[in-house]
Parts: structure tokens; C-alpha cells; sequence
């Protein structure tokens, strides 16, 4: 066996960090002054990781050596991003380095957590995390109710703004249930009950991202789904029964857009065919052009301004030119080949499905860009990079699927 089998703590720490960390949500709807506690523990965990036990060996030692020099001057490239607007004195706000914000310093710092502490006994902590984080999501939906309804409300009469605002519950929703979609796609590795939870997590998504209209993160869902066939049915040779799934979904979903006036309540027939970001995109654009910004971007706090919005913007929705604002063309090109070789090597150079499911998460974040797909500090984004790793491992792509349900599931 190749592994060793000691007991290795550490990235149970980074899981454990990451979670009390977008536990802050869940706090919020219960008691907000315990909102600051769950944060500074969560960090603290991961903090923990770095002094802890280092008896197994570190996915990414399997790192050829020119991969690992591209994702070295990746890692450069983010630490530019980071401290660009400190040294060289431009003007930045506290939001882009405060603990409370996924998409700021701790988004970009997570490839580089994974890069220093993952070892190869640290993904029998992966599905664990993936399932807590599902119940999580339960209990969150669960309080999030009443919110939910005084929102449908607000978006009626006043539009549709503010933390508990449509988006951003479903967003939390989106946060909470997204990664059982991996254990969805590594479905034949996992233990009995992780499967049941994924079907039902996975199939609740659909209906709550249909209900309340967001169209990027059901895309995704969708992608998800599809991997998730096509490893179960077409690469376990059940091509007729893979066949027969995808003509049931084609039909329910031609169903349902005939009798849409019967769901009438789904936003998502309201919003399918709205055009809510060429504007938007145009504008950056716009911006990237007249800053000379298109090679290396804007670093952390890189904003621009549009009309729809209150004062400047330091985010944006289209993953793509989201990267670029931050990083430029060098940033987006690294990150996009890395993950796209890596999905690669994951799904064509293996011996195992495991891997392959791994790289079908892995590429579908690189589709993800279109539509979104903007890094968080997050366990979706945290489970990306660790795939990535897993892809690049040869140990992990030499291993039987035999191999692999060991591991796992013991």
C-alpha cells in the first residue's frame, strides 16, 4: 500500500476551521453577537493545522516539477494581488482583509492552505465535512424560513437587497448543499449513508435554486448531475440505464416548462431568458480598458463603478472578468490552465473513477467562470483544491477503484 496509514489531524482542522467559519450564517439567524466567536474559533482551527502533527505526506510532493513551479508563481501572483495596494499605497478598503468577507484576503490564501498542509490520509475527513455540512444547511434552511417569506415580500414591493435578501439566502443555501454534489459524483466510493444524503441534498437544491431563481448556481447544480450519470451509469457500462435517466430528466424538464403557469411561484421562469449582466459586464470592461488593467489587474480591492449600484464595486458576478479585475490575464490564464490540466490528468490518466470524478468537479469550475464562479473562502472552493491535488497525485491515479473504497471508507 502506498499510503501511510498514521493519523494525521491537521487538515481535520483546516475542514473544522472552514466550517465554524460560514457557520457565522447560521449564528446570524440565532444570535448575532456569537457571530464574532465562531469566526475567530474557526480561524483558529486552521491556524492550529500549520504547528500540528505532520505524519503524512503531502499531496503535493506528487507535484511534477514544472506544475509545481506554475502554481508557485500562481501562489506569487496572489500574494501581489494581495498586498499590491499596501505597498504601493493605492487606495483600499478594510472590507477586502475583514474575516466576515468570503471573498476577500482568506479566498486567495485557501490554494495555498491545501498546497502546505493536504497529506494523502486527509480525504477520509473530506466526505465526513461534505455530510456535517449538509445537516448545517438543513438547519439553516430550517430558521431561514421566515426570512425567506418577509424577502419574497421586500423583492415585491421594494426590490431584493440586503443579507437576507433573495440572493443572498440563496447563495447560503447554495454554500451549504453545493458540495454534496462531490459526494453525489464520487457516489460509488462513499459510505451508504452519504449516498442517501447526496441524492436527497442534490434534488432539494434543484427545487430551491428553481424556486428562488438563480440561474448560476442551478447551471452548476446541473453540471454536477450530469457528471454524476455519466460516472455511474456510463462508466460502470450501464449505458442503456444512463440513457433512460437522461430521457426522464429531458422530459420532466420539457413537463415543467409547458405547465410553467402552474409553477408560476419558481422565479426561475421569471428570470430564465433576463439579460441582468451584459451592462454590467460592459462597464469593467470599459474599466479594465481605460486603467490599462487587462495584464495584471487591480489587486484585492481592484473596484469600479456602475450606475445601479451605491458608491464603488470590488466584486462582480462573471467569474471571468472578476479574476482579471484582480489578477489580470496572467492571474486567469494560470488559474484556468491549472485547473484545466489538472481535470486532465484527472480523467484521462487514471486508473481509477475516483480521479474522474475529481476532474469532472475540477472542469466544471472552469465552466463555472462563464456564468460565475468567483473563488470564496468556502468548502466548495476548498474542495476544488483539494480535487486539484488528488488529479495531480500519481499515487491517488495509480490506485484501483478497490483501492480507493478502502481508503475511504475505512
Amino acid at each position: 500500500m502506498v499510503f501511510r496509514k498514521k493519523q494525521n489531524l491537521r487538515f481535520l482542522f483546516i475542514f473544522t476551521g472552514v466550517l465554524l467559519v460560514g457557520l457565522r450564517e447560521v449564528i446570524f439567524l440565532i444570535y448575532p453577537p456569537f457571530q464574532i466567536i465562531t469566526v475567530f474559533t474557526g480561524f483558529l482551527f486552521i491556524g492550529i493545522s500549520f504547528i500540528g502533527n505532520k505524519n503524512g505526506e503531502k499531496v503535493s510532493l506528487n507535484l511534477n516539477a514544472n506544475i509545481k513551479s506554475i502554481f508557485i508563481l500562481y501562489l506569487g501572483i496572489i500574494v501581489n494581488i494581495i498586498i499590491r495596494p499596501l505597498i504601493l499605497g493605492e487606495s483600499y478598503t478594510v472590507l477586502s482583509y475583514h474575516p466576515y468577507y468570503p471573498y476577500g484576503i482568506y479566498s486567495f490564501l485557501l490554494p495555498s492552505i491545501v498546497f502546505f498542509v493536504l497529506d494523502q490520509n486527509s480525504l477520509k475527513f473530506l466526505f465526513k465535512t461534505i455530510f456535517i455540512s449538509s445537516l448545517i444547511g438543513i438547519i439553516y434552511f430550517i430558521l431561514s424560513l421566515s426570512y425567506l417569506k418577509d424577502s419574497f415580500e421586500a423583492s415585491i414591493s421594494s426590490g431584493n437587497d440586503g443579507e437576507m435578501s433573495i440572493p443572498a439566502i440563496a447563495e447560503k443555501y447554495y454554500y451549504w448543499f453545493s458540495i454534496s454534489s462531490l459526494t453525489f459524483l464520487c457516489y460509488e466510493f462513499v459510505p451508504i449513508l452519504y449516498k442517501r444524503m447526496s441524492i436527497v441534498v442534490v434534488f432539494f437544491l434543484f427545487f430551491l435554486l428553481a424556486f428562488l431563481g438563480r440561474r448560476s448556481f442551478l447551471f452548476m447544480s446541473v453540471l454536477y448531475f450530469l457528471g454524476g450519470l455519466y460516472l455511474y451509469f456510463y462508466q460502470t457500462g450501464n449505458k442503456n440505464q444512463l440513457l433512460k435517466m437522461i430521457f426522464m430528466l429531458v422530459l420532466s424538464l420539457i413537463t415543467i416548462y409547458v405547465l410553467q403557469d402552474k409553477f408560476s411561484d419558481f422565479l426561475i421562469f421569471d428570470r430564465l431568458t433576463d439579460d441582468t449582466r451584459s451592462d454590467v459586464d460592459f462597464t469593467l470592461i470599459n474599466y479594465l480598458s481605460k486603467e490599462n488593467a487587462w495584464l495584471l489587474g487591480k489587486g484585492i480591492d481592484g473596484a469600479y463603478s456602475h450606475y445601479a449600484f451605491d458608491g464603488l464595486r470590488n466584486t462582480h458576478e462573471t467569474g471571468y472578468l472578476y479574476l482579471i479585475l484582480k489578477g489580470g490575464l496572467i492571474y486567469l490564464t494560470l488559474y484556468v490552465f491549472l485547473l484545466s490540466y489538472s481535470a486532465y490528468l484527472g480523467f484521462y490518466k487514471t486508473r481509477n473513477r475516483f480521479t474522474k470524478a475529481t476532474a469532472i468537479f475540477v472542469f466544471c469550475h472552469v465552466i463555472y467562470l462563464i456564468p460565475f464562479g468567483v473563488p470564496n473562502f468556502g468548502l466548495e472552493y476548498l474542495c476544488l483544491w483539494i480535487c486539484f491535488f488528488v488529479c495531480q497525485s500519481t499515487k491517488w491515479r495509480s490506485l484501483s477503484n478497490s483501492q480507493i473504497k478502502q481508503l475511504i471508507k475505512h
